[in-house]
């Protein structure tokens, strides 16, 4: 699947009152080889990159599959029913991805996010969670 129809899934299950983005780039480096970088933008705010944010686990000659690894994850969370949101353990997720996933998700209302934010997220989730139910308060 092309990168712009994952990112068009993507978008249809986030929250459309935050302003939050996911990017994929591809950066050529010697010979037919590339890299590529995923990031997260909340805002004008870069709140996760891979490789920035992960450099042990994109050591060099790793990335690509990192970046594979990133996008079955990503696949796997927009498979999910409904009812599996916030049940399913994603035990590959080394990026705390998910997170900021459930956060954005509009099939979670506001008493899920609520115990989301019971969790202990890290920081990316947490900014996405809490622009998200500060647009819920002033709605």
């Amino acid at each position: 699947m092309r990168w712009s129809q994952l990112q068009r899934l993507i978008y249809s299950l986030w929250c459309d009152d935050i302003r939050l983005q996911i990017h994929c780039a591809g950066y050529p480096l010697s010979g037919s080889e590339s890299v590529g970088r995923y990031w997260i933008t909340l805002g004008k705010e870069i709140i996760w990159d891979v490789p920035k944010d992960f450099p042990e686990e994109c050591a060099k000659g790793t990335y690509n599959t990192v970046a594979s690894e990133i996008t079955r994850v990503i696949r796997a969370y927009l498979d999910l029913p409904r009812g599996e949101v916030m049940t399913k353990v994603f035990a590959d997720d080394r990026w705390g991805l998910i997170d900021i996933f459930r956060a954005a998700d509009r099939r979670l209302g506001t008493k899920r996010l609520a115990a989301l934010a019971q969790s202990n997220l890290a920081a990316p989730a947490a900014k996405v969670l809490q622009a998200r139910l500060s647009k819920a308060r002033h709605a």
